[in-house]
């Protein structure tokens, strides 16, 4: 699942599904999945980084990434060791202290794809973080603090909306999705109005809301012009 960040939570806007099964007899199929699916958002994302979670973090994604001109930001599947180089040739060794942050520029993945590498130990999370990007290694740390919004939306969609009942149709999956975007945009809204500390979504299905018709009717009607202006404008992301 593709998501813009907005309000804590992310919009969906695209996804892939595929079988396991089938994936595990061909490889290359997972692959030319993801391209398949990175080929469709690439005039979408415009000069916008495709941030990604470890299960992308392979040598023909980040070679097709670089020769799409895509910018990107992948977290890096640290359990395969991956072979990290720095322009002697010698390995960067991924090793941080929690709490702290490391930034390295002119890196090589594999020994093929040269980027930068950033990582970060943040409290509460029980192991580090490192990502590789053809961005600043600053500013791909920043953006992949962001990405947790995404993970969180996807957990969401699971834990609200039961989006594991409807694998594999990939039509009820993008009406469930549509209907999370619409009931994020909805309760963000609400939540707006009465400053709760829950997110949108889940003030929206599991709280009883106390409001007023006119208000709620004023509050949906707000909500939907948000929803308008995200599907036919540049989009307005509170982050």
């Amino acid at each position: 699942m593709l998501g813009q960040p907005y309000a804590g939570r992310a919009i969906p806007f695209a996804f892939v599904c595929y079988s396991e099964k089938t994936l595990s007899q061909d490889l290359t199929s997972r692959n030319l999945e993801h391209w398949r699916l990175f080929g469709r958002v690439k005039k979408l994302l415009g000069d916008k980084p495709l941030v990604l979670d470890r299960e992308f973090s392979y040598l023909g994604l980040f070679e097709a990434l670089e020769a799409s001109g895509l910018k990107y930001v992948i977290r890096l599947n640290v359990a395969r060791r991956p072979a990290i180089t720095d322009e002697d040739g010698q390995r960067v060794e991924l090793v941080i202290e929690p709490g702290k942050n490391v930034l390295r520029r002119n890196v090589t993945y594999l020994g093929r794809v040269r980027g930068n590498l950033a990582g970060y130990w943040a409290e509460g999370l029980d192991e580090p973080v490192w990502v590789f990007s053809n961005l600043e290694p600053q500013q791909a740390l920043e953006i992949s603090r962001g990405r947790m919004k995404i993970e969180q939306s996807f957990r969401d969609v699971k834990g609200l909306l039961g989006l594991e009942k409807a694998m594999p149709k990939k039509l009820l999956i993008a009406f469930m999705l549509l209907a999370y975007a619409v009931g994020l945009l909805v309760g963000e809204t609400i939540r707006d109005e009465l400053h709760e500390a829950y997110s949108g979504l889940f003030i929206l299905l599991k709280h009883r809301l106390k409001l007023r018709l006119r208000q709620f009717l004023r509050l949906i009607r707000l909500a939907l012009d948000r929803f308008r202006a995200i599907v036919k404008g540049p989009v307005l992301s509170p982050i």
